[in-house]
């Protein structure tokens, strides 16, 4: 008992966090990402692959010939889309992709400043982590890049903290944008709404359980519409509903078959 009170005491000691905390690590985070978005090379060479179909994307918006079909390409195409419509508004299809992220990179310091004070409540341990996030070198150049690891690693940490706020709603809603941004963010679909039960702690009566039910029932359906809507882009371009599922398969193939570890694991079967 002495020891839990002791624990609580020091709890109340720490300084709460502050709304200028976040203003700050999001400004330490976000100008040295803007300043490498113009002056840093891109990390990889997908980048130029997601900028070239921003640029189709905004040429298909600004001449009105946008569709669903439009949307498909071999990446899921949220964070492409959303860089073309601010492109199609203000220009630069190259930097604005770069900068999108930058921004994003901002966000997601931010985020692990929150996180990390959910968990711990100790300010001077949220400003330490969300510092080494804003200043990481790999993580400025990542977020300087025209990729989607940032942005979705911003709407994933954000439907996390909302999870822990006991906000399910919204964190479907994030991890719905996420899945729609890289195709890892599925597995959410079923964790998301078992995560709300597993919170649920009023299940002791038939009527909560079955509103608990329907809630992740609801909660399941608003995450599925992520991979259905994606299918649906998929049949209206190519006429076959997994037709994204064949061309990820044979990149993979044609990947493992040009690497040469892959070729000497082979030989040791």
């Amino acid at each position: 008992m002495a020891q839990h009170l002791r624990v609580g005491q020091l709890m109340l000691t720490q300084q709460p966090l502050r709304r200028m905390d976040m203003v700050l690590i999001f400004l330490i985070a976000t100008i040295p990402r803007l300043i490498g978005a113009y002056w840093l090379p891109n990390a990889f060479g997908d980048a130029y692959a997601y900028t070239e179909q921003i640029y189709y994307l905004r040429r298909a918006i600004l001449q009105g010939s946008f569709s669903l079909s439009s949307l498909f390409g071999f990446w899921l195409p949220l964070y492409q889309l959303i860089c073309a419509v601010i492109s199609a508004v203000v220009g630069s299809p190259f930097y604005v992709p770069k900068l999108v992220s930058a921004f994003f990179g901002g966000g997601v310091s931010v985020l692990v400043l929150l996180l990390t004070w959910q968990l711990t409540a100790s300010r001077s341990l949220s400003l330490a982590a969300a510092a080494i996030a804003a200043v990481n070198p790999y993580h400025v150049l990542y977020s300087a890049s025209a990729m989607t690891d940032i942005p979705h690693t911003f709407f994933i940490l954000l439907c996390v903290y909302c999870c822990i706020r006991d906000r399910f709603a919204p964190a479907a809603l994030l991890a719905l944008a996420a899945g729609l941004i890289r195709i890892e963010s599925w597995v959410l679909i079923p964790i998301i709404p078992l995560a709300y039960l597993l919170k649920q702690s009023n299940l002791n009566t038939s009527r909560n359980r079955i509103r608990a039910l329907l809630n992740a029932t609801l909660l399941t359906v608003l995450l599925c519409a992520g991979p259905v809507f994606w299918l649906v882009v998929t049949w209206r371009a190519t006429g076959t509903l997994w037709k994204y599922f064949e061309i990820r398969n044979n990149y993979i193939v044609e990947t493992l078959a040009s690497s040469p570890g892959w070729h000497t694991f082979r030989s040791q079967e």
